[in-house]
């Protein structure tokens, strides 16, 4: 993420496409935010029988994580610094 340091963020857009989404970076500039979804499987369902045999069930549940990327972007449309959270 570094050699974008120094680009225009429309290099960005090209290679990457749009932002998720964009915040004003406090500075007269923007924040341009990917976010990515990263699924790590699905834990299984259970089935649960108390004391008195009632029985009952859990779903399966979907696990994962958001990937963020973040790029600082000047008036001018130059990226200056970046930023990550997630793998």
């Amino acid at each position: 993420m570094q050699s974008w340091v120094g680009s225009h963020k429309s290099e960005l857009y090209q290679s990457w496409g749009p932002p998720t989404r964009i915040t004003d970076d406090g500075k007269g500039g923007e924040i341009l935010i990917y976010e990515t979804y990263v699924n790590t499987g699905q834990t299984s369902g259970e089935v649960r029988t108390d004391s008195r045999g009632t029985i009952s069930y859990t779903n399966p549940q979907q696990t994962g994580y958001v990937r963020t990327r973040m790029f600082y972007v000047d008036k001018n449309g130059i990226i200056y610094h970046w930023r990550w959270q997630g793998l």
